[in-house]
């Protein structure tokens, strides 16, 4: 199966460039980030990343998402199926945040340019607690599921789509090692290449 991967210049220092994209809440919304990065001296494909600052734009839908918290960890401390390159977190959610978001912690690393490195994204996204569902009017779809006055909160990911997808969905079916997917049936990830 192809992947669908997005290229990242670090060189471009000038524009926000696409990280990730997704729906949630009935809103589609893409996240882009504007890098520093210091080009290594030892290595002339490598860069070391200075700062990173986030926008998230929310392009169609009835509700607007924020970024909540973000952070860039080195693979290679993390415990992910891939070992080469960076993982940015992403926290998302409808409640506090904001538009922008500085990226403030930033590891001892070198990204090397493609074929050596990449940059995953990995998306979170915060829960509405019932009572601010209450008070907004939102109702949280990607936590609860409602029948009438019955609010359930869902247990897992799985049980999500099949309460979404109207139980189409077989447990069965799924691969056993779903966090490895990139653009998985809910699309909690992305994968940039460096170049």
């Amino acid at each position: 199966m192809a992947e669908l991967i997005n290229n990242i210049n670090l060189e471009n220092d000038k524009d926000y460039q696409a990280l990730y994209s997704s729906q949630l809440y009935g809103t589609f919304f893409m996240v882009y980030g504007k890098f520093k990065a210091k080009k290594s001296q030892e290595n002339s494909n490598a860069y070391h990343i200075q700062s990173l600052k986030l926008r998230i734009l929310n392009y169609k839908g009835p509700v607007d998402l924020k970024i909540q918290d973000a952070q860039l960890l080195d693979l290679k401390t993390e415990n992910y199926v891939e070992k080469d390159g960076a993982l940015l977190k992403i926290k998302v959610g409808i409640m506090g945040g904001g538009y922008e978001y500085d990226v403030t912690n930033f590891p001892e690393l070198n990204l090397t340019k493609y074929p050596k490195n990449y940059l995953y994204v990995k998306r979170e996204v915060k829960a509405m607690s019932k009572q601010e569902m209450n008070e907004t009017g939102i109702f949280d779809n990607e936590y609860y599921y409602r029948e009438g006055f019955t609010i359930t909160e869902y247990e897992d990911d799985i049980k999500i789509e099949q309460k979404i997808h109207d139980r189409v969905i077989n447990p069965s079916s799924l691969p056993d090692d779903e966090e490895s997917l990139i653009g998985g049936k809910r699309c909690p990830n992305s994968k940039n290449f460096i170049i």
